[in-house]
């Protein structure tokens, strides 16, 4: 009577332990991809509600055309004819202006150095200074001073940021080839935002300078290079376009997007009793943008062990990939995880801040259960064999 009291109360304890473990795909929430949506029914919506109405559409051929756009605080190296008077370095005042010998103060700010350089020949030239024919000067921008730049819309840090070369956090992005000469372009302002979110519409891009907007498409980045960057000025204002869907396209590493995420790890399975020990540290947190699920597994070591326990283990991913208010929990055995390793329902796209928890298997979970039975059982019986209790 006994033996059978124990293996009921060991049945019903096992099918306790059965009843939340993950063995199946299963999600809060749909993952709106634009291609590959749980319904098939959402519609890519282009929108840019930021943009005002009343504000002037134009050509771009005028902004392609300008190579950097200077600035008040931008200092310049003029050359004038290798005369040693007159060729040095001039500051741009903070009335925009630029102070030469011999002549009225010039209009710097906004200008490119090519219309500067148009400026201070004419000015030169006009007050009889120097001949036409034989006037030349070179313009050399030695330092940039910082600007400010809006950028709103579909990006993960929308505001306003400043743009200095001299920023340290411009050192995060030497591995993208960009130099001292572009700083102060579109793209870069575009990454120091935090770069595009997936949710982005890239051809639905706004540069207003001046009261007049811009539409721009930034799809030559990321697909043939083709993209020409563009200049900004001080005061620009960027407005990134929304849609209504997951673009798998925009998820991998380029100028407009982050070059990496930070993860929340957690992995305490057996025969871990911490983080420490499923060595989880700084280098599996930190993954290249574009990762998925499946990196964080192995990086987490979910993945491997005994196969016949540790084979169906299972997987929480908390994810912001539909960039809403709303996080969707994902949940997923590790079978399932590599079975369909090339289903982005299975095996999504990872985004800043992403959170992930391996569970046991259900095998494990068995043996555990077993293990306190025993641990608890074997005394009582050892004390009733003694003092017959």
């Amino acid at each position: 009577m006994r033996l059978m009291t124990i293996l009921v109360m060991i049945v019903l304890l096992l099918g306790c332990t059965s009843k939340n473990t993950i063995n199946s795909y299963s999600a809060t929430n749909c993952l709106n991809y634009c291609n590959e949506n749980c319904n098939n029914t959402l519609l890519r919506q282009n929108k840019n509600s930021n943009v005002n109405g009343m504000i002037t559409q134009q050509n771009l051929t005028k902004i392609f055309n300008t190579n950097e756009i200077l600035s008040s605080g931008d200092v310049l190296n003029v050359n004038i004819m290798n005369n040693v008077i007159l060729s040095k370095d001039y500051i741009i005042k903070s009335n925009g202006k630029i102070y030469l010998p011999w002549i009225e103060p010039i209009k710097a700010e906004g200008l490119s150095i090519d219309e500067l350089s148009d400026n201070i020949r004419y000015s030169y030239v006009n007050n009889k200074v120097f001949k036409k024919a034989s006037f030349y000067s070179v313009i050399t921008v030695i330092k940039y001073a910082p600007i400010s730049i809006k950028v709103n819309g579909a990006v993960f840090k929308p505001g306003f940021i400043i743009i200095n070369k001299n920023d340290p956090l411009l050192n995060h992005y030497k591995d993208l080839g960009i130099s001292h000469t572009e700083d102060k372009m579109l793209t870069l302002a575009i990454k120091l935002a935090g770069g595009i979110k997936p949710t982005a519409d890239i051809t639905n891009v706004r540069l207003v300078r001046d009261g007049v907007s811009y539409t721009i498409d930034l799809n030559g980045i990321l697909n043939d290079g083709s993209f020409k960057d563009i200049p900004l000025a001080n005061g620009d204002e960027i407005y990134i376009g929304s849609a209504s869907c997951v673009d798998v396209d925009l998820i991998r590493v380029s100028k407009i997007t982050p070059i990496g995420i930070k993860l929340f790890l957690s992995n305490t399975t057996i025969p871990a009793e911490n983080n420490n020990l499923s060595n989880i540290n700084r280098d599996t947190r930190e993954m290249p943008y574009g990762s998925r699920l499946i990196d964080a597994a192995f990086g987490a070591n979910c993945m491997g062990g005994t196969e016949s326990t540790n084979s169906n283990r299972g997987v929480l991913l908390i994810t912001s990939l539909n960039n809403n208010d709303n996080l969707v929990a994902l949940k997923i055995s590790t079978y399932d995880l590599i079975k369909y390793r090339n289903n982005p329902h299975y095996n999504p796209y990872l985004m800043n801040g992403d959170k992930m928890a391996c569970y046991d298997s259900g095998m494990t979970n068995y043996l555990a259960i077993i293990k306190s039975l025993t641990q608890t059982l074997l005394p009582v019986t050892l004390m009733h064999g003694l003092i017959g209790w």
